[in-house]
């Protein structure tokens, strides 16, 4: 792949960037909060592909601004997760609605701060940041080097006597990388050969990073259940609250068990 067509690649992501942040700045909804979180993914995962093939001159990142828009889309898009699982475990019964509404006035905050960086955006400035520094090419040797280094970081994690919550959002992380970096590789005008894993492998890998995410969710939510929310809140909703979270602690406690043992088995290579 030429200089010509990485420059497109980087090119396209910014319009997508563009059209989901317009919509944003009219309104921050949670779909789009999560669709720019995922083209941001997958643009530093072909950046990381990038920066093997420029070696020593490596410092391709996500721009400043649009690394604290990620962040705060982050930390908004935390709090409608959670909230999301609190009114479905309280679907039928009386919810805590101070402890509700101490999660809304959260999210309020950030909403407001990130409004205030989209203000100062300027996108095509951050592309051509990004456009400074491109490879003349990306070689085969360097996609197989790059898919070979998240395998092998796999196989470290997983051979480990004990994987924590830690070592487990980077084994998602890598396989993301993986998946990522393969749809760019496949959907480029000049598509190259001999990516890493066939069709039904990158599908089980989806699936395998799917079950990561859900672990994930709940270790957020698990965050606000900390004692300093819970000493915000009256005793009755701290009480309900707290067992909530106990219960759900349990749960990850089983979720983690499963899919260590799942991707111990999977065939990564």
């Amino acid at each position: 792949m030429q200089q010509k067509e990485i420059e497109e690649i980087i090119r396209h992501f910014f319009i997508q960037l563009q059209q989901i942040l317009s919509r944003i700045e009219k309104k921050i909804g949670r779909e789009d909060l999560h669709n720019f979180r995922v083209e941001i993914k997958k643009l530093r995962a072909f950046l990381r592909l990038l920066n093997l093939e420029l070696k020593e001159q490596r410092n391709q990142k996500i721009p400043h601004q649009l690394k604290k828009i990620y962040s705060l889309a982050g930390k908004i898009r935390e709090v409608q997760l959670h909230l999301r699982k609190i009114n479905k475990h309280y679907k039928d019964e009386k919810k805590p609605q101070q402890y509700i509404d101490l999660l809304e006035n959260e999210k309020a905050k950030w909403k407001i701060k990130l409004q205030t960086v989209l203000k100062d955006l300027q996108l095509p400035k951050e592309e051509e940041e990004l456009k400074r520094k491109m490879p003349i090419e990306i070689r085969q040797e360097t996609v197989t080097n790059f898919f070979q280094q998240k395998i092998s970081s796999i196989h470290s994690l997983l051979s480990a006597k004990r994987i924590n919550d830690e070592g487990l959002h980077s084994i998602r992380k890598y396989l993301k990388d993986i998946i990522y970096v393969t749809q760019i590789l496949e959907d480029a005008e000049t598509p190259m050969g001999n990516l890493l894993w066939t069709e039904n492998e990158i599908k089980n890998a989806e699936e395998i990073a799917h079950e990561l995410g859900l672990i994930n969710d709940v270790r957020i939510s698990l965050s606000f259940g900390k004692q300093a929310y819970l000493n915000k809140i009256n005793v009755e909703e701290r009480n309900g609250v707290g067992q909530t979270i106990t219960q759900w602690k349990k749960e990850k406690t089983e979720m983690k068990k499963n899919i260590i043992g799942k991707l111990r088995n999977s065939q990564f290579n």
